[in-house]
């Protein structure tokens, strides 16, 4: 393919003088990574997404729901998998702290006394260690962007004393973004520009990477994965475990009751039969405000992104292809001349949701936990969710 046609797909300052900007080597580089991109994959996407995504008639129903109350057997229960090293951790962490005014992994943002988000996690992991005998192997994913720096990272900071051999990444796959008028975008490198697939690219990631085969060989049959973002979290929460497997559950979520109607969280219910999560974006005037007799919201159960999955089952569906939703941002670029901050949406990404794998499992157990002790995210620079709350909320709380 000629140099001029290949510019062609992405989307450039006008007139400009392809070979004046652009050397051989980043044309013969660009031409690499068209075929490794899922350039394809995107264009098909773009071409085909209204078609694949229209109305379709959904029955929704709720969940059978677990309240975690100190159960003393479900403790044991989980104790004991975890003693016998048969649950991991994954903590989803390709984010960057950039909504926060922080410009680094989103899980080295300090929070309090010097104290990142990873370094809370891993502090919670190993008082847990003093209750099991027992150090859970710990699985990170990462992005492209920040693979590097979080690893050094964890280098510089001696694994927060858990140990390299016990701590493990893997990085999430990437999509390139596509414009209104089917054209990509270059990064300020002259590379195709690409970003994360998405947290439900982590079953992409698992399956390709070796994590599947140390998953098999260290004898795991639980995994728990959860996002980075909640100061409350409690990882590898025995009781948690124990119900799912005392209840012989393939999948089970943490959830907490919704406190509003207009909270923004997703909706944790089944769909069609299945259990699935609704969007907050996607769900109705009716979903949001339908209660039960006694003033219950019908639909109660808000997801905190704290899943269990059983492996083997987990493993049966791997393979399984899932959805991409489409997302309309402001994605900067290079525009053969200059660096570009749009100020409108310009861009279309595609994403898949760890919710779309939830369908593949017959049914799924809700363990119901306090908002107040367990879920605090940290999502904005200030306001609802906010640095000032997941600070007041970590300090009232504590490790």
């Amino acid at each position: 393919m000629k140099a001029k046609n290949l510019y062609k797909k992405f989307k450039l300052s006008d007139d400009i003088d392809i070979n004046a900007v652009f050397s051989a080597d980043d044309y013969r580089q660009i031409v690499r990574e068209f075929s490794f991109a899922n350039c394809d994959l995107v264009y098909s996407l773009y071409d085909n997404y209204e078609e694949n995504h229209g109305e379709e008639q959904s029955d929704y129903d709720r969940l059978n729901v677990i309240e975690k109350s100190g159960d003393v057997d479900r403790i044991k229960q989980g104790e004991a998998a975890l003693s016998e090293g048969r649950v991991a951790l994954f903590i989803m962490a390709g984010g960057m702290g950039s909504r926060l005014g922080f410009f680094k992994p989103k899980g080295m943002f300090e929070l309090v006394d010097g104290l990142s988000l990873f370094e809370i996690i891993f502090k919670r992991l190993l008082s847990l260690e003093e209750k099991t005998k027992k150090r859970a192997h710990v699985f990170i994913m990462t992005s492209k962007l920040n693979d590097d720096i979080t690893k050094e990272y964890f280098a510089n900071k001696d694994y927060f004393a858990y140990g390299s051999d016990y701590v493990h990444f893997f990085v999430q796959g990437e999509l390139p973004p596509i414009t209104e008028d089917r054209k990509f975008l270059l990064d300020d490198s002259r590379r195709i520009l690409t970003v994360p697939d998405g947290n439900g690219g982590i079953f992409n990631a698992i399956r390709m990477s070796y994590v599947k085969k140390m998953l098999l060989e260290e004898n795991i049959d639980y995994i728990n994965v959860v996002g980075i973002d909640n100061v409350l979290l409690k990882p590898l929460d025995p009781e948690f475990i124990g119900a799912t497997i005392q209840h012989n559950y393939s999948i089970s979520s943490k959830s907490v009751i919704r406190n509003s109607v207009d909270e923004k969280v997703g909706y944790l219910l089944k769909k069609n039969g299945r259990p699935h999560i609704v969007e907050y974006t996607e769900v109705t005037d009716d979903m949001r405000s339908k209660t039960l007799e006694g003033g219950e919201f019908y639909y109660a159960d808000g997801s905190i992104l704290n899943h269990i999955f059983k492996v083997d089952k987990l493993f049966d569906v791997l393979g399984v292809s899932l959805p991409y939703h489409r997302a309309h941002k402001k994605v900067a670029y290079f525009d053969g001349e200059k660096h570009v901050e749009p100020t409108e949406p310009n861009a279309y990404k595609y994403e898949q949701f760890i919710f779309d794998i939830f369908g593949k499992f017959d049914d799924m157990l809700l363990f119901r936990v306090e908002r107040e002790k367990e879920f605090s995210p940290l999502k904005n620079k200030e306001g609802v969710d906010s640095i000032d709350t997941a600070r007041r909320d970590f300090k009232r709380e504590g490790i």
